[in-house]
């Protein structure tokens, strides 16, 4: 991490700029499980199937992963604050657009742009996060900013039921978005006060610089697998306790849920942890190797080890993601400079690789579960 990022003594303000990176993360969840609360109204009023009903859910991902690499270089280039404004804009526009129209071909086209502001922020994540945290907050901030993330597909699931349709929805989840854009308008900084930036460079700097980054294609690759495990066990959980244990679907959505809930106190539990012990790879490679025990005896174990299997699970997933965050925001070689580019490709390896891969439910469609989505990247590597 480079010093001439770091103040000596961090200002008050990193709280703010914590909560400005995390809006958009929250809202684009928020949004997208808001619309997967109303799947079947929604497929109703547009003639959809169930395929292109998940092409619309899946769209944004997408495209958060390849507005990450542009964002991420852009942002190395000209600054964090006026790419994350400009997309971030984009993004609410698009949101609220989908409500003018009642044609499947445009709300796609819109849905895919919904996953601009996303793509820019967690591109940026690293290199605001750097700026503004020292070294030693830096794993409890990324965790922080997927459980904010988290919150908002949690809070889209307990909300549903409040709105009378779908389009009631869509306004509330674009009128978060648009919170998100002006909050980084108005107040949204490149850096701290005093803080010196590294000389802009052309972009096919950056981006060859980073390419060729061992390490970073590693984080990539690890950031994929770890989402792809996620995904399947969060899209599957709820078909096995159903089918290998004859629960009604209610309780099995219940304990499902868990699984994000347990997630989330993980985000906050378990840094301090990591910082007592100044290292990532020991627990991470502990936690990595206990969520693997704990998902194997699920659809085996007695009913009564179901539920702490479930929110063991959810802990040990917890902070996964925002490790490696931070790790790639310490590596030596990338640096504050290049952090951007090296997010924004890790972004997109994360999304479109580890985002697409994980199976459908075949026993009912995905979309029926509030508490899951296989299309969505789930709550605690959203991020």
């Amino acid at each position: 991490m480079s010093d001439t990022l770091q103040m000596q003594k961090p200002s008050a303000y990193r709280w703010l700029m914590l909560i400005l990176v995390s809006l958009p993360n929250f809202g684009t969840n928020y949004a997208q499980f808001q619309l997967s609360a109303f799947a079947a109204d929604f497929m109703a009023d547009f003639g959809l199937t169930t395929v292109q009903f998940s092409a619309v859910t899946l769209s944004f991902s997408v495209v958060a992963g390849i507005i990450g690499v542009c964002g991420g270089t852009l942002a190395d280039r000209l600054g964090t604050r006026r790419v994350a404004v400009t997309l971030c804009f984009v993004t609410a526009a698009a949101s609220l657009g989908r409500l003018l129209t009642h044609s499947y071909g445009v709300f796609f086209l819109l849905s895919l742009f919904v996953g601009c502001g996303l793509g820019a922020v967690h591109a940026t994540s690293g290199k605001i996060i750097s700026a503004w945290f020292p070294q030693k907050e830096a794993s409890f901030a990324f965790s922080l900013y997927c459980a904010i993330g988290a919150a908002g597909i949690s809070l889209a699931q307990l909300t549903s039921s409040l709105y009378t349709g779908y389009r009631q929805a869509l306004l509330v989840s674009g009128l978060v978005l648009l919170l998100a854009a002006v909050m980084w308008l108005l107040f949204g900084r490149n850096a701290p006060e005093g803080a010196v930036l590294p000389p802009s460079q052309p972009v096919l700097k950056y981006i060859s610089r980073v390419v060729r980054l061992r390490n970073v294609w590693i984080v990539a690759l690890c950031c994929a697998l770890f989402s792809a495990f996620i995904y399947t066990v969060s899209t599957l959980l709820p078909t096995v306790l159903i089918s290998t244990r004859s629960m009604d679907t209610a309780r099995a959505n219940s304990i499902a849920s868990l699984l994000n809930i347990a997630a989330i106190a993980g985000s906050v539990a378990i840094p301090p942890i990591q910082v007592r012990l100044g290292k990532f790879r020991p627990l991470l490679t502990t936690l990595m190797l206990l969520a693997a025990v704990f998902v194997v005896p699920l659809s085996v174990a007695s009913d009564s080890l179901v539920l702490p299997l479930v929110c063991l699970l959810g802990l040990c997933i917890s902070i996964g993601c925002a490790f490696f965050m931070a790790i790639l925001a310490g590596l030596p070689e990338v640096g504050t400079e290049y952090l951007g580019s090296a997010q924004g490709l890790v972004t997109l390896i994360h999304y479109v690789v580890g985002g697409s891969s994980s199976p459908p439910s075949s026993s009912r469609p995905w979309w029926t579960y509030p508490a899951v989505s296989s299309l969505s990247p789930p709550p605690f590597c959203a991020s």
